[in-house]
């Protein structure tokens, strides 16, 4: 029995960074579900390369799941090309378009949301 309190989380890692051609493609993407009524806990990662219908039909109708966020976040600047910006209304809009595949796909609700890029990585995991 599910507990009044559930929240889910996703972490999506986008791997390409600008100068990349696809610098918004998110190839992890881990969604964390947390009860803390029952105390429990659930995570699954999602195939990056899911096929599933695209909320905003940016890029194409039906795209990999990596794909939902930065088609977003571009449908929102009216960008064919995409450039990785950290404008906190794109960064929104694409937080909004993978959340709907989510909850599509898995039947979630997500509230909350985390993106870690490649390069804050790099820069978070280098020796002293």
């Amino acid at each position: 029995m599910r507990g009044d309190g559930r929240r889910s989380i996703y972490c999506c890692w986008a791997s390409g960074g600008p100068g990349h051609d696809g610098p918004d493609l998110t190839d992890t993407i881990v969604v964390l579900s947390v009860d803390p009524v029952n105390n429990t806990a659930a995570m699954l990662s999602v195939p990056r390369d899911l096929w599933v219908k695209q909320p905003v039909n940016y890029f194409g109708s039906e795209q990999k799941i990596n794909a939902a966020y930065e088609s977003g976040k571009y449908h929102y600047f009216g960008q064919t090309r995409p450039r990785a910006t950290l404008n906190a209304n794109a960064v929104e809009a694409g937080f909004g378009s993978i959340d709907q595949v989510i909850k599509t796909v898995l039947g979630v609700n997500i509230n909350y949301h985390m993106l870690v890029n490649f390069q804050a990585f790099k820069t978070g995991s280098r020796q002293p």
